[in-house]
């Protein structure tokens, strides 16, 4: 697995498209060691049909250095990223992901939730596809 840190994970968010489209597979923090990660299965989804996609990219987003972190989602047929950014605090950095269920019927173009988390660093690590 390549695992590197993302420098500007403002920059690196904004590049994605903000993660639009981008499904959350799994959720899981650990307490030891204060990280909170998030499976994706294609973080490059925001591109799917348009000439700058370069194909399916599932991976790990792990944001180390929690400070705090709260999830609020109702996962019926799914968990999907409409929008995520992230922004700077005076010691630390802010993300903001909006969430979409779907694509049934039960939720279409709804917004179902949300996760903020508070954190030091992000680092990716690609996973080989499923």
């Amino acid at each position: 697995m390549n695992v590197h840190a993302v420098n500007d994970p403002k920059k690196f968010f904004e590049e994605l498209g903000g993660l639009h489209d981008s499904r959350i597979e799994e959720v899981a923090f650990s307490s030891d060691d204060l990280r909170l990660q998030l499976k994706i299965s294609d973080l490059n989804s925001n591109f799917r049909g348009l000439p700058e996609y370069n194909g399916e990219r599932p991976c790990l987003l792990i944001f180390r250095g929690v400070q705090d972190f709260f999830i609020d989602a109702t996962p019926v047929e799914g968990v999907i990223i409409g929008n995520a950014s992230i922004r700077k605090e005076i010691q630390f950095l802010v993300a903001e992901i909006y969430l979409n269920v779907g694509p049934g019927e039960l939720s279409y173009k709804k917004s179902i939730g949300s996760i903020r988390v508070s954190f030091d660093s992000l680092v990716i690590c690609d996973t080989p596809s499923a």
